[in-house]
Formats: structure tokens, C-alpha cells, sequence
């Protein structure tokens, strides 16, 4: 009995290292310099993986909100943990083609299918997962206002709701 749970706990501790092993290996991408605008929309555009960490700011006609957020991208599948100061998790979204996920304080869990619907649906906040995927990589598409620097890569892109 003692062996067999001393192997489990070997086994369990085996797959963690194993897979924090893997996430240690990702390669970190650099853009490559001196790309033309259009080069380097076509670049970013095919990258696979990428993950950032900032700001976000939520203004509305009523009230003006920031939040820290952390997004990941891995193939297909998206994680968005927006959070407070200290460190607070307010929405933890993770998504995938067809279904997505949504934790928010209190131990409340949330499904649905398209997560930029589900994030409104249970946080009143209506921000465009979607679209966010590519300006996040200051790509302008469905963008309806943006604002390029002197080398034509974007300074800022804007959303009204």
C-alpha cells in the first residue's frame, strides 16, 4: 500500500517535471528587423505562440476601469487572465475553436462557446477577443480606428463599442 502510493506520487511529480520541461523550451521568437510594413504584418500574422502581459483599459460612458492582463496564444487556444494590482484574479477566459471557459472569484465557472460572448455575458464587459488576437500584434485587421508611427507599424488601435 505505502509503495504503491510512494509510486503514484514518483509518477505525479515525473509528469510535472515533464511538463514544466516542455513549456521551458519554447523557442523565443524575435520579429526580424528592417521588415517592410507588409512583411511584418505577414510575419506576425503566421506566428503560432505568443504571449503578453499589460495593461488594459475598459472606458465607458459610466465608469473607467484598468486592469493588468495576461494573454497567451498556443495554436488554437487562448488564455486571458485579467487581474488587479494584487495580483486578484478577476476573469481567467481560456478558449478553443467552438468552446470556451470562463473562472471568475468565488469559484463560479462558466461555459459557452464563443468566448468573447461569455465574457460579456458574465462580466457586463464587452471586449473583442477576437479582434484583440491580431492587434495585439499591432495587425490592423477588422480595426475600426488605428494610428501608424513614421514606419508605418501601428501606434495605436482603438475600439468603440
Amino acid at each position: 500500500m505505502q509503495q504503491t502510493i510512494r509510486l503514484k506520487a514518483a509518477a505525479v511529480v515525473a509528469l510535472l517535471l515533464f511538463l514544466n520541461g516542455c513549456s521551458l523550451f519554447k523557442v523565443r521568437q524575435e520579429v526580424p528587423q528592417n521588415l517592410t510594413p507588409d512583411a511584418r504584418a505577414n510575419y506576425l500574422g503566421k506566428l503560432d505562440y505568443w504571449s503578453l502581459t499589460g495593461r488594459i483599459g475598459i472606458i465607458t460612458k459610466e465608469e473607467s476601469n484598468t486592469a493588468n492582463i495576461f494573454w497567451q496564444k498556443s495554436d488554437d487556444q487562448l488564455t486571458l487572465r485579467i487581474y488587479g494590482a494584487l495580483g486578484t484574479t478577476y476573469a481567467l477566459l481560456t478558449s478553443e475553436p467552438g468552446k470556451a471557459k470562463i473562472e471568475l472569484p468565488d469559484d463560479e465557472v462558466y461555459y459557452g462557446r464563443n468566448a468573447e460572448q461569455l465574457l460579456f455575458r458574465t462580466t457586463g464587459r464587452r471586449i473583442p477577443v477576437n479582434q484583440l488576437q491580431h492587434w495585439n500584434l499591432g495587425l490592423t485587421k477588422d480595426a475600426p480606428s488605428y494610428e501608424p508611427n513614421e514606419q508605418q507599424y501601428q501606434k495605436q488601435i482603438s475600439f468603440a463599442d
